[in-house]
């Protein structure tokens, strides 16, 4: 399809299905709004909906932590993917991960199959990645690094409540109450990840 202003206005034109890719282009976005991918747009176990971010600089600010207000918002769609592209045709620029900041949480995920990878999560009201519901199955956190959320009642860099989760090869360091948080999530697992915590 055609490029558009915004990531909203392409998940908003075309049915997206599995394998299908929405690229974001360098640059820094500030967002009125959550970006939200519909049930419509979701893809399948075996082929996940990507939205895929350059390597040279994405920003999503969502300027609102009130609420629940989040970045990026998977409450519809399943099996959609979260990630940053790999490339070495400008060898001489610096590369850096998508991030996301400014939300009450920075992902907000109800659904099953969903991957995010090679994110900076930081700068949120409550949780950097919010993971829950009797829906939210066989979610994958990998290489990501969660920073800098604040330490309100309840708050943390991950907030897990779905059944058979992962977080792998991932650094959270939320400067929070919790890095981890855990409410009812069973089958969860924690691998090769850095966690550190201030507090008594």
């Amino acid at each position: 399809g055609f490029p558009k202003a915004t990531v909203q206005s392409v998940l908003d034109a075309y049915d997206l299905d599995g394998g299908d890719q929405v690229r974001i282009d360098t640059g820094s976005y500030t967002l009125t709004n959550d970006i939200t991918v519909a049930a419509s747009d979701s893809g399948v176990a075996t082929a996940l909906v990507s939205l895929v971010a350059s390597p040279y600089g994405v920003s999503f600010d969502r300027g609102n932590t009130n609420g629940t207000t989040a970045c990026v918002n998977l409450t519809g769609a399943q099996f959609v993917q979260l990630t940053t592209t790999n490339d070495s045709t400008l060898p001489g620029i610096p590369q850096r991960w998508w991030q996301m900041s400014g939300a009450n949480r920075g992902v907000y995920a109800t659904t099953a199959g969903n991957r995010l990878q090679r994110l900076e999560v930081f700068s949120h009201g409550l949780f950097g990645v919010v993971i829950s519901g009797a829906a939210a199955s066989n979610n994958a956190v990998e290489n990501c690094l969660i920073r800098d959320i604040p330490a309100p009642p309840g708050g943390a860099g991950i907030f897990v409540s779905g059944s058979r989760a992962s977080v792998r090869n991932c650094s959270v360091t939320s400067g929070g109450r919790y890095d981890v948080q855990l409410s009812g999530a069973t089958l969860f697992s924690l691998t090769n990840t850095i966690l550190q915590v201030t507090g008594t």
